[in-house]
C-alpha cells in the first residue's frame, strides 16, 4: 500500500510541474536515442524494401529528377531521404544507408512528443508520461526504426495529426 501512495505522489508531482515533464520527456528521448544507436547496424547493408527505397533515393539525388523503372508504391520517403543524400559526399554506399537509417531513428525518437500530447487528451499528464515511455521503448518499434523504411515517419505523422486534430486550440486544428 505504501508503494502505491509513492507512485501516486510521483504522478501528482509530474502533473503539477511543467518543468519536470519537459525534463522527463527529454531524458526519455535521450535514452531512447542511445538505445537505438546502440543496436544500430552500421555495417549491414539494406535488403528487400529498404534497398528499393535506398536506390530510388540515390538515383533521385544524382539525377535531380524522378528516376524511371522503379516499382514503388510510394516515393515520398526516398524523395525525402534524397535531400539528405545531396548534402553528403561519400564514395561508400554504407554511409548513405546509415544516413537513411539515422533519419528513421530520429523520426522514431521524435514520436515521443506527439504520443505524449495525444495521451494528455485522455489521461493525467503523469500517466501520459508513462504512456509515452511504454511507446518509445516498445522493442518492435526500436528494431523497426533502424530498418530504413518509412514506417517511423508514418507513425510520427499519424500521431502528430491525431494530437493536433484532438487539440482544443483552433489554430492547431
Amino acid at each position: 500500500m505504501k508503494n502505491k501512495k509513492q507512485v501516486i505522489n510521483i504522478i501528482d508531482k509530474l502533473d503539477n510541474s511543467r518543468r519536470n515533464q519537459i525534463i522527463f520527456l527529454s531524458l526519455l528521448a535521450l535514452s531512447a536515442l542511445i538505445i537505438r544507436l546502440y543496436i544500430f547496424p552500421f555495417d549491414v547493408p539494406f535488403f528487400n524494401d529498404s534497398q528499393d527505397y535506398f536506390w530510388y533515393a540515390i538515383d533521385t539525388s544524382l539525377l535531380n529528377k524522378f528516376p524511371e523503372g522503379y516499382n514503388l508504391t510510394n516515393n515520398g520517403w526516398p524523395i525525402f531521404v534524397s535531400i539528405f543524400f545531396q548534402l553528403i559526399d561519400s564514395n561508400n554506399f554504407l554511409d548513405y544507408q546509415n544516413i537513411q537509417r539515422l533519419i528513421g531513428v530520429i523520426f522514431s525518437v521524435a514520436t515521443i512528443f506527439p504520443v505524449y500530447l495525444l495521451c494528455t487528451r485522455f489521461v493525467k499528464k503523469g500517466y501520459s508520461l508513462l504512456g509515452a515511455t511504454l511507446f518509445i521503448f516498445e522493442p518492435r518499434l526500436i528494431q523497426n526504426s533502424s530498418l530504413g523504411t518509412p514506417e517511423s515517419m508514418y507513425i510520427f505523422l499519424i500521431t502528430s495529426i491525431l494530437a493536433l486534430f484532438l487539440s482544443t486550440d483552433f489554430k492547431k486544428i
